[in-house]
């Protein structure tokens, strides 16, 4: 019994040790019809719920998507930056960290 308490009270604190903040850079939501989401506001939505269910923290932080998108592709790793959604190209397949290569 004593070895599973340890081995509970190593496991919470590897996982509160190794919870990690990311910043997902975006843009202001373009204007859309009342009631309507913008396809901005919808894949904030997805990545905020990814991070949630998944036990880790996002900031948000609008600004100029163009500045953004330098930004990020520019950004060491340790700088945990985040954009979505991009089109993907060849010229871009080797400035981000992408789910699946293509």
């Amino acid at each position: 019994m004593k070895h599973f308490l340890i081995a509970c009270l190593l496991t919470l604190a590897s996982s509160l040790c190794l919870a990690q903040n990311y910043t997902l850079m975006t843009t202001q939501p373009s204007k859309v019809a009342d009631g309507e989401k913008s396809t901005e506001s919808f894949f904030v939505e997805i990545a905020s719920e990814i991070f949630s269910r998944s036990g880790l923290n996002m900031n948000i932080k609008k600004g100029h998507w163009i500045r953004n998108q330098k930004k990020v592709s520019t950004a060491s790793a340790k700088n945990k930056l985040l954009i979505i959604p991009l089109t993907r190209t060849k010229g871009r397949e080797d400035l981000y960290d992408w789910i699946l290569p293509i």
